[in-house]
């Protein structure tokens, strides 16, 4: 009997440390699956990007995937969420279950990178799309047009850089337990910057680099991914370098 009660002792100290590392191991899992998953995503957005001569506009719900446009095809707004029906994808969601989100350079100057006739032409060229690519590359910072911190501050103060898109999985955010205004099925939250920019207020998202963090509270606690696409980058896969904004 003694022995035996030893074997329950160190099955059930066994069984505790498997549960309490579980949860980890699988947040573990989640992020890695996500990360590659995004990078697909990426790419599927570069290949349609080079197809159409514009980027997908953002969808309105994370359930229909279907990117929301209107008139010659601009996006109703520069944030969303991905636009995975339109891109041929079978999902939108992370590992966690959560709908990505999904925002473009989309600038009130109408540099709108998912519709670029706004540089004149009746078709969407390759040249209307490098004008609004560099004329977006070349424009100053500003609150309501996307772009991400420096990768040394997380406040967005200073250094700011225009992307011409970024997706965005808020990562387990164990902190939020209800649906939320921005989704019926998103049950997660995002952190830091990107808090603000899914509202589409202030489009500054946080630096891909920036460090997770599981504890604290507020700023201090973060553990978004976010995968961003240069405009210089673009450019180049375009081959821009002969037009001129």
């Amino acid at each position: 009997m003694v022995e035996m009660s030893i074997v329950l002792v160190v099955i059930g100290i066994i069984l505790s440390i498997s549960f309490s590392i579980l949860p980890g191991a699988t947040d573990f899992g989640n992020a890695a699956a996500t990360k590659t998953e995004m990078e697909s995503i990426v790419e599927a957005i570069e290949g349609f990007a080079l197809a159409n001569n514009r980027l997908p506009g953002p969808a309105a719900t994370g359930t229909s995937g279907v990117e929301v446009v209107g008139g010659s095809g601009t996006a109703s707004s520069g944030i969303g969420f991905l636009p995975f029906t339109t891109l041929g994808l079978n999902s939108g969601a992370d590992a966690w279950g959560n709908y990505y989100r999904y925002a473009i350079y989309v600038s009130a100057a109408a540099t709108d990178l998912s519709d670029p006739l706004d540089n004149g032409g009746t078709s969407s060229t390759s040249a209307n799309f490098c004008q609004d690519l560099q004329t977006a590359a070349a424009a100053a910072i500003s609150t309501g047009v996307l772009h991400i911190a420096s990768p040394t501050d997380s406040t967005c103060s200073s250094n700011e850089t225009n992307v011409a898109f970024v997706v965005m999985s808020p990562g387990r955010s164990e902190s939020k337990t209800s649906a939320g205004a921005d989704d019926s099925s998103d049950f997660n939250t995002f952190n830091g910057n990107n808090a603000t920019a899914i509202g589409g207020v202030n489009l500054c998202v946080d630096n891909p680099t920036r460090k997770m963090r599981a504890s604290g509270t507020g700023s201090d606690q973060y553990d978004d991914i976010v995968k961003a696409y240069g405009l210089t980058t673009m450019i180049g896969r375009l081959n821009c370098t002969s037009f001129t904004p």
